[in-house]
C-alpha cells in the first residue's frame, strides 16, 4: 500500500477492501483487520461481517473491540452499531496507556483481545488493560488457554503480565482480567514451531461455580480427564508429570469447565471443554482429554486453536513456520487478512499441516 506522498506524516493509505464472509465467515477477519489496521495505520472497509452466522453483523464483543480501539487511538469508524454488517475503519496511532473495557455480557474476552494485543504489544509505551466479560464461554478459547498456551508462545514478542481476577460464564459474564503490556521489544527474526520435543508436563485446571462444590463438579471433571489421559500415556509408554488444580468461584452465572495444557520442551498445546445444563461432569472431563489426545496423535506443535492466532505474529517476522493439527477456516481467514495488510505471502503444506511465511 502506498502512503500519501503529499503528506509524509499522513496515514492515508489506499482503503483495503475486505469480505467478512471469506473462510469461516465469522468475526475472525474483523478482529484481525482491526489489529493489523492499528499496527500498519492502513484503513479498511469490510462488508458481510459474520455473514456465515445465523445472526450476522456485529455482536457485543466486536462492538466493544472497536470502541476499545477508539478509546486507545481516536480511530474513526463509520456505521458502528450492533448488528452492522459493514464498517469503515480509519486508524490513528495509540495515544493512551490504560484501558477499561466492560462488554456488559458474557462476550468473549479472549476473542476481544485478538484485536487489542498485537497493536498494544507494538506500542511505544506500557499499557494496562482491565476487562470485564466472559472468560469461559462457547465458541472461544477459555482464559486458561490464553494464559498458559498463547501468552507463553508469544513471550519473545512481549512478556505480558496477566491476572485472572474472576471467571465469567454465560449468560451474565462479569469475569475480570488484567493485563500489563510492556513497551515494545525488538520483534524476533523468526517463529519456528516445527519440533515440539518431549512432553514434560500436563497441566489440568478444572473450575466451576461455588454452588456446584457440593456435587464435586470440578473434581469429577478432573478425575475423568486424568483417567483418560493416564490410560493414553500408559499405552504410549510416556510418563509426564501431571499438575492439577480445582477452582470454585462465586461467579455471576452457574457454569463449569476444564482446560488441559501439554507442556513440551519447545512448545505448548491445549484443549478444553465447557459444562452445560444436563451434561455430566465426567463427559466434560473426557472431552477435554480426547481433544488433547487428538492434537498429540496428529503431531501438532501448535494446536489448531492457537495456530490461527499466530498468523498475524508470523506476518511481522522475517521467517516463520509452524506445524499444526488441522488447517482450519480460521487459519485461512487470518492468512487472507494478513496478506491484505502486509506485503507477504503464506504457503500451506496440507499433507503435514505446515504453514510458512514465504
Amino acid at each position: 500500500m502506498e502512503k500519501n506522498k503529499n503528506n509524509p506524516d499522513s496515514s492515508e493509505y489506499k482503503m483495503i477492501e475486505l469480505d467478512g464472509s471469506y473462510g469461516e465467515g465469522g468475526g475472525q477477519i474483523l478482529r484481525t483487520a482491526l489489529a493489523l489496521s492499528i499496527l500498519t495505520q492502513k484503513p479498511f472497509h469490510i462488508i458481510r461481517i459474520r455473514h456465515g452466522r445465523e445472526k450476522p453483523g456485529l455482536k457485543p464483543q466486536h462492538f466493544h473491540s472497536i470502541k476499545a480501539l477508539q478509546k486507545l487511538t481516536n480511530s474513526e469508524v463509520s456505521n458502528l452499531k450492533m448488528g452492522s454488517e459493514e464498517i469503515t475503519f480509519k486508524p490513528k496511532p495509540i495515544k493512551e496507556n490504560s484501558l477499561n473495557i466492560d462488554v456488559g455480557t458474557a462476550g468473549s474476552l479472549t476473542l476481544l483481545l485478538q484485536s487489542l494485543l498485537l497493536p498494544c504489544i507494538n506500542s511505544e509505551k506500557d499499557i494496562c488493560i482491565k476487562m470485564k466479560g466472559g472468560t469461559d464461554v462457547s465458541w472461544s478459547q477459555p482464559i486458561d488457554h490464553l494464559q498458559y498456551v498463547f501468552l507463553p508462545l508469544i513471550k519473545e514478542f512481549s512478556d505480558i503480565e496477566f491476572e485472572l481476577i474472576q471467571r465469567g460464564y454465560y449468560p451474565k459474564g462479569q469475569g475480570k482480567i488484567k493485563l500489563k503490556i510492556p513497551a515494545k521489544k525488538i520483534i524476533p527474526d523468526e517463529i519456528n514451531h516445527i519440533e515440539k520435543g518431549s512432553l514434560k508436563k500436563i497441566k489440568i485446571i478444572s473450575h466451576a461455580h461455588k454452588d456446584l462444590k457440593n456435587s464435586n463438579v470440578a473434581e469429577r471433571q478432573l478425575k475423568s480427564c486424568k483417567k483418560m489421559l493416564n490410560s493414553f500415556f500408559y499405552h504410549e509408554n510416556i510418563n509426564p508429570e501431571i499438575e492439577t488444580t480445582t477452582d470454585y468461584q462465586n461467579t455471576q452465572s452457574i457454569g463449569s469447565g476444564i482446560s488441559v495444557i501439554g507442556i513440551y520442551e519447545n512448545t505448548r498445546i491445549g484443549s478444553d471443554s465447557l459444562g452445560e445444563k444436563g451434561k455430566k461432569s465426567e463427559i466434560i472431563g473426557k472431552e477435554a482429554a480426547e481433544r488433547l489426545i487428538l492434537e498429540i496423535q496428529k503431531d501438532a506443535v501448535v494446536d489448531k486453536f492457537t495456530a490461527d492466532q499466530l498468523i498475524p505474529f508470523m506476518a511481522l517476522t522475517k521467517k516463520a513456520k509452524i506445524k499444526t493439527s488441522q488447517i482450519t477456516d480460521h487459519i485461512l481467514s487470518n492468512i487472507y487478512t494478513a496478506e491484505k495488510f502486509m506485503d507477504i505471502k503464506f504457503s500451506i503444506e496440507l499433507k503435514n499441516n505446515i504453514i510458512e511465511k514465504i
